[in-house]
């Protein structure tokens, strides 16, 4: 299942990779088409200004007339009899400047009604029909004529301004619309591939989010299966331990000593069988978050009995193993878990056991640094290399020595150390050298902020 989430994962990222650059592309493309669309209105205008400024003037008088000596830069005005010259920018293009001169010797009959008919003729076959608001000013900003809807000028795309009359130095302003219903018209390809890739978006993460959820109940049922087997392997093993005790208590002096000590043998079995369940039962909870309940705990009585348990076992493999304690700290009490604690211990003596040869020693100190209280635990084993430091600490880790049987189990001890140490909110860290033995250096809050009264 979860490959398949993965999987699922990766086809969607990719999926919203190409719409990402399917959007980005139109984007940039809807731009485009829009700056050639204002292009297209700009040039628009402009003709029509120029086609009207023609017709005017063939409407005038036949006396009245402009010319241009671009020689000189200079426009020749002719009404009647009366003749009238003016200079013009050199940089102006010739046909801007008769455009311009033209309209000053009919600007009495030039309207913007005539101007607009004009426009839509030409739009209608190139372009289309366009809502266009238009603005004749004077010289001095004042507006003389105006045409179209007003709500242009705050929504619609501003033009360029054209200028009018050399003499008369009036201006015409427009502000015209940019449909988005244009853009998809000549897009309608890439818009519709879009919508499908945004749809099959929508999809995947409805089909991602119910395989999540089905992987979640599925995961939450494999542990209340755990849990309840475990449970109901606990509970018998447990009555057992206490008849046993029982037993052992009532007939004390009535055994004989190899009795005895055959039944302190299956007692510590049944204990051990006992650690076991309960190691499993914490170990479901690892994956989701450790939640520690601390109580005021004296620290070296449990690190004793915790080495007390282990002086007791035999090693079958013929391994003798010394614990060197070293308690110095002076206010024993510290607020901890024991469970979770004697998990902590346990699963740090066991590899130093395992990863070690014949002679194992096994040095385990406490002290106190202001508020925190360090413990370490240290080893003469085999050590780790610096490749497994790394990663020590992450799950299904587990390190192969050739000095070393190849280890059991399923690389989540220390995982599970460091998430006990980090729900108690501790720190621990690792040194180690190969062939040097290792050192894991805990350090805990003296006080709990998980603490639970008795």
């Amino acid at each position: 299942m979860k490959r398949i989430n993965i999987c699922g994962i990766i086809t969607l990222l990719a999926i919203i990779g190409v719409f990402v650059w399917q959007l980005v592309s139109l984007t940039s493309l809807y731009h485009f088409d829009k700056k050639n669309f204002c292009d297209k209105v700009n040039g628009a205008v402009y003709s029509t200004v120029y086609k009207l400024n023609v017709l005017r003037t063939d409407e005038q008088p036949s006396g009245n007339f402009v010319g241009v000596d671009p020689a000189s830069f200079r426009v020749v005005y002719c009404r009647g009899e009366q003749r009238d010259s003016i200079a013009f920018d050199p940089t102006l293009k010739l046909i801007d400047v008769s455009s311009q001169a033209m309209y000053d010797i009919h600007a009495s009959t030039w309207t913007l009604e005539k101007l607009d008919t004009l426009f839509q003729e030409y739009t209608r076959e190139t372009i289309g029909e366009i809502p266009i608001y238009f603005c004749l000013k004077d010289s001095t900003g004042d507006t003389l004529q105006s045409l179209g809807d007003k709500g242009l000028i705050f929504d619609g795309v501003k033009g360029v301004p054209v200028p009018l009359g050399l003499i008369m130095k009036h201006e015409l302003n427009y502000t015209y619309a940019y449909s988005t219903w244009l853009f998809i018209r000549e897009e309608i390809h890439s818009v519709i591939l879009l919508l499908l890739l945004f749809f099959t978006i929508i999809s995947a993460l409805i089909a991602l989010f119910r395989s999540l959820k089905q992987s979640r109940e599925e995961a939450r049922y494999g542990e209340m299966v755990i849990d309840t087997i475990t449970h109901n392997l606990h509970t018998p093993i447990v009555n057992v331990l206490k008849n046993m005790s029982r037993l052992q208590e009532t007939g004390e002096n009535k055994m004989e000593k190899p009795d005895k000590e055959l039944q302190e043998e299956i007692l510590e079995e049944l204990r051990g069988i006992s650690e076991t369940a309960t190691r499993l039962l914490n170990l479901n909870n690892i994956m989701d978050g450790i939640k520690v309940k601390a109580r005021d705990t004296n620290l070296p009585d449990l690190l004793n009995r915790i080495i007390n348990r282990y002086k007791r076992h035999f090693y079958s493999s013929g391994k003798k193993v010394e614990f060197l304690p070293h308690f110095n700290i002076k206010n024993k009490i510290i607020q901890l878990d024991p469970n979770y604690f004697t998990e902590i211990a346990q699963n740090l003596i066991d590899n130093s056991i395992k990863y070690s040869g014949d002679e194992v020693q096994i040095s385990i100190s406490c002290e106190e640094h202001g508020n925190k209280v360090i413990i370490r635990f240290s080893d003469n084993g085999y050590g780790m290399t610096n490749e497994f430091l790394k990663r020590a600490f992450q799950p299904h880790t587990r390190h192969t020595d050739k000095n070393s049987e190849t280890p059991s189990g399923y690389g989540l001890g220390l995982f599970s150390v460091r998430q006990a140490v980090k729900a108690h909110g501790g720190t621990i860290k690792v040194n180690s050298r190969k062939n040097e033995g290792s050192e894991f250096i805990i350090t805990l809050p003296r006080k709990s902020r998980f603490y639970a009264e008795d």
